[in-house]
Formats: structure tokens, C-alpha cells, sequence
């Protein structure tokens, strides 16, 4: 009998920490620094994925192709990637392309803050809001590579009119042209529930631990 009720404790005790495990109540000191390692981790990866994709089909097939590219491909590919990593993933402006990216109440003001900080010369700054159980991260998105121009840039001058018209039919509404290098694209804005990171605190002291014993 004293065998069996020390092998259920046993039992319950593995039970108890295996639980346990699996989340990690944090602090909110802690939740923000993990919330902007892998908010970066996540956009840098949509970023790179959507970024290659991108590159090939205009060096393969031109900018037309390419442009089309972005109008059929780009979103079910975030929606890909947002199943994968468990978060809603959205790039929000104010000069959209695509009506689908118009930016909330929330993400407008943070639009705006960031072209104040530009304007200022000032780095913008990751943004983190914490809302009971969602967690909001935004970073902006910059204007930083030539190649940009010839879909974002001024019409006539680094978009040929050939590509406009492209443009204009794919996106009937389009207000996405016109700007330079250095210029705030828009924002990378991220919601997740506060269990995806109680969660995630775990993976990533295990892969920290781990990478340190190489």
C-alpha cells in the first residue's frame, strides 16, 4: 500500500512540473524584452521570405511579374507564415497600396508618432503595448533599398509609365508611389495572446542554454 501511494506522489510530482513547464509567468519587464526579440525574429523572417521571393521574380521576370506577384502570392503567404508562428501579422500604412493594409486607430497613431521621430531625426522605436491577455508590437518599416523605388517610387522618374499603368490595374486605388529612400513605408504591426510568450519564455531559455553548451 505504502508502495503504491509513493509511486501515485511520484507520479503526481512529474504531472505537476510537466505542467508547469510548459508556461512561464512573466513580468512585465520580462514580457516586453521577449515580446521585442521575437516580434524582430517574426518580422525579420516574413521580411526575408516575402524580400527573396520578391528579388527572384524580378530578376527572372521582370517588375510586371513581379507586381503581380505581390497581388496574388504576398498575403496567403503571410497567412502561411501566421498559422506557423501563431500571431496576426500585418503591414499597415498610410499610403496603401492594397486597401487591406489601412492602418486602425492604434496603428495610425503610431504611424504618426514614427514620422514625427523621423522628421526629428530621431530612431523610431519598437512599440509594445500590453492588454491583458493580447500583447501589440509594432516596428517601422524603412524605405531602404533602391530596388523599392521602381514599385514605390516617383512616377516617371523611378516607375516607368509602362509599370504604373501595371500598377493601376492590379490596385485601382493605389496611393503608394512617390517616395525616396529613408522614407517610413509603413509599420510591421503583430498581435499575440500572452500565453503564445509564457509559452515561447520556455523554447527560448532551453535554445539560450543549449546554444551556449556548443
Amino acid at each position: 500500500m505504502m508502495i503504491r501511494v509513493m509511486i501515485f506522489l511520484f507520479m503526481f510530482h512529474i504531472l505537476f512540473i510537466s505542467c508547469n513547464s510548459t508556461k512561464k509567468r512573466l513580468s512585465n519587464e520580462e514580457l516586453i524584452e521577449i515580446v521585442k526579440e521575437e516580434g524582430n525574429r517574426i518580422t525579420a523572417i516574413t521580411q526575408q521570405v516575402l524580400g527573396s521571393k520578391l528579388k527572384s521574380t524580378i530578376n527572372e521576370q521582370g517588375i510586371p511579374q513581379a507586381l503581380k506577384y505581390c497581388n496574388l502570392q504576398a498575403y496567403p503567404l503571410i497567412d502561411s507564415l501566421e498559422e506557423k508562428m501563431d500571431v496576426e501579422v500585418k503591414r499597415a500604412s498610410i499610403k496603401t497600396r492594397n486597401p487591406q493594409d489601412s492602418p486602425d486607430r492604434n496603428e495610425l497613431k503610431i504611424i504618426n508618432n514614427y514620422l514625427s521621430d523621423i522628421k526629428k531625426s530621431q530612431t523610431p522605436e519598437v512599440y509594445v503595448s500590453i492588454q491583458q491577455n493580447e500583447i501589440h508590437f509594432a516596428k517601422p518599416i524603412i524605405l531602404n533599398d533602391q530596388l523599392c523605388l521602381n514599385c514605390h517610387g516617383q512616377v516617371g522618374k523611378d516607375i516607368t509609365d509602362e509599370n504604373y499603368q501595371v500598377i493601376k490595374a492590379l490596385y485601382p486605388e493605389d496611393n503608394a508611389t512617390g517616395h525616396q529612400l529613408g522614407d517610413l513605408r509603413g509599420i510591421w504591426s503583430l498581435k499575440f495572446n500572452r500565453d503564445y510568450f509564457e509559452k515561447r519564455a520556455i523554447e527560448m531559455s532551453v535554445e539560450k542554454n543549449n546554444s551556449t553548451k556548443i
